[in-house]
């Protein structure tokens, strides 16, 4: 993204006169934005202080938020090919101990499913279940005996697949290592994309602003022009722009938890 220079401040706006030079993000809200400069050809009519004064801090914050974004844009797109080739890896080495250890974790898969699933179940019962002690206590006595026959499946079946159990191992404890990595670079990506977005909205935001202060200084040149004597208008007010909801998880980065 090019940045905005000014090499002489009481020469910078003069929006539909000589050659326009056009500043755009290239993507998402700040694509198409343009604004048009020029030299001003007439001397005689310098910009006031109050207008000078805002045009160099909206430049300046132009020239921060394309910096920024281009740096976010750099990692973010890093973080998107990291996640591809995490991905990418574990999966095929999901694949090769699922080659390697298929029967066994055909005969051990109800087993690491039913043990995930009473954890599951405690934590979230454990968390509830003081609060709704007193109101739902035979709800609560029912998911413990719910719990307490899960137990004793899992003890069974631990017993009578301990050998397919023990051989996978392996491919289990490294499907969940693989679920936790993805999740963490999910989260930088969704991170990164947040503050891009954020951003390019305080870009646009600075280039509606230096068009608000070129209008405003055009209007005041066409309705007969101002000398040094009258006093500088007004320029219309600062007009932040909100950056457009975010959604976290829209489903690109989805995790299967399958193999």
């Amino acid at each position: 993204m090019p940045e905005v220079e000014s090499n002489d401040a009481l020469r910078i706006l003069d929006i539909g006169k000589g050659t326009s030079k056009a500043l755009s993000t290239g993507s998402d809200s700040c694509a198409g934005s343009m604004l048009n400069y020029s030299e001003i050809e007439d001397d005689d009519t310098p910009l006031d202080q109050k207008h000078l004064n805002l045009v160099h801090e909206e430049l300046e914050k132009l020239n921060i938020a394309t910096d920024v974004i281009n740096k976010l844009e750099v990692q973010l797109d890093g973080a998107r090919a990291c996640f591809r080739e995490i991905q990418a890896c574990w999966s095929e080495k999901l694949k090769d101990l699922s080659k390697k250890y298929s029967s066994a974790i055909a005969k051990a898969r109800p087993y690491y499913e039913a043990k995930i699933q009473v954890l599951n179940h405690h934590i979230q019962r454990v968390n509830e279940a003081e609060k709704e002690r007193v109101t739902s206590g035979n709800e609560h006595r029912a998911i413990s005996e719910r719990l307490m026959t899960l137990a004793d499946q899992i003890r069974k079946m631990e017993k009578d697949q301990r050998s397919s159990i023990k051989k996978s191992r392996t491919y289990f404890d490294q499907r969940l290592e693989f679920t936790r990595v993805l999740e963490r670079q999910k989260e930088l990506i969704l991170r990164l994309e947040a503050e891009v977005r954020q951003k390019k909205c305080d870009y646009t935001t600075s280039l509606r602003n230096l068009e608000r202060i070129s209008d405003s200084i055009h209007e005041q040149r066409s309705i007969g022009g101002y000398s040094a004597r009258d006093p500088p208008a007004n320029p219309p007010p600062y007009q932040p722009t909100a950056p457009p909801p975010y959604e976290e998880d829209d489903g690109r980065y989805a995790i299967s938890h399958e193999a």
